[in-house]
């Protein structure tokens, strides 16, 4: 794998819980992502929150950033797996 640059991504998750009723929960996910690129040319940070996207031209070329929503499925995978596990244990 060839490395170009020097990036980095950060991010923070703010995950919201609200009982909706005694067997209903509604769950929400929103990260912040900062994604940093230094090379050459200069230093370029796109920032962006789930659902969203941030663009940079770099050298007349536009390049888009946007979240895969790959982490805030594992957490809603996680937690719906440790609900069905201690309704299962209910049984």
């Amino acid at each position: 794998m060839e490395r170009y640059g020097n990036p980095e991504l950060d991010g923070s998750m703010n995950i919201f819980v609200k009982e909706l009723s005694k067997n209903k929960t509604q769950i929400k996910i929103n990260a912040r992502y900062v994604f940093t690129h230094i090379d050459s040319s200069g230093r370029f940070v796109w920032s962006f929150n789930t659902g969203g996207c941030d663009s940079v031209n770099i050298n007349c070329t536009t390049i888009t950033c946007k979240p895969t929503h790959v982490a805030e499925k594992k957490i809603l995978d996680g937690v719906t797996e440790l609900l069905n596990s201690n309704s299962a244990n209910k049984i």
